[in-house]
């Protein structure tokens, strides 16, 4: 745990910093966040670089600055999440898992979003290729959002909040209540 908050959306604002090959098993890390101002972020674990990464059994919180996540994944290849929980919460922003320009495989993923004043996200894919397998979603926005150049596809997972992205691909996809979703998580 520390209250490592920055000004940036980098490794310098998260607990644990992952930008070489690893993989990393049996951890919980928690950025309660230090407001350094406006647009502060506190990340649990921030992943980047063109190395493959594996996280397994792990907790990731972010949480106590203006934009929150438990996990960001930026420009990574090849990042498998399995059985992991990432929370986001608090601030104006929160999201659970973050994926941005990469690659990640989220297999047995518990990923929520809750208490952000202007909207949670369970999810959010910005131009990332994502797959998501039994995983349980929950965003109080959105449990899964993606932004144009996004690819999502999702198969045998819980979705608790609205799914929004044009290029959605689901398979076997229910909400908390067990209603199944469309193929495109409608």
């Amino acid at each position: 745990t520390c209250k490592c908050a920055g000004d940036d959306f980098d490794g310098l604002s998260a607990t644990l910093d992952v930008s070489v090959a690893a993989e990393i098993r049996h951890l919980t890390v928690k950025n309660t966040g230090s407001p350094v101002g406006t647009d502060d972020f506190a990340i649990g674990v921030f992943t980047s670089a063109s190395a493959p990464k594996s996280l397994l059994h792990v907790t990731a919180t972010g949480a106590g600055a203006d934009l929150n996540y438990g996990i960001a994944d930026v420009a990574s290849p090849a990042t498998t999440l399995s059985d992991v929980a990432a929370e986001g919460t608090g601030g104006r922003f929160a999201r659970g898992i973050a994926a941005r320009e990469s690659s990640p495989t989220l297999v047995d993923v518990k990923a929520l979003a809750t208490g952000g004043t202007t909207n949670s996200i369970g999810v959010l894919n910005d131009e990332a290729t994502l797959t998501i397998r039994r995983s349980v979603i929950e965003g109080a926005t959105w449990s899964v959002r993606a932004n144009p150049g996004s690819t999502s596809r999702l198969a045998d997972t819980e979705l608790s909040g609205p799914a929004i992205d044009p290029g959605f691909t689901c398979v076997n996809v229910y909400t908390q209540t067990l209603a199944p979703l469309d193929t495109a998580c409608q």
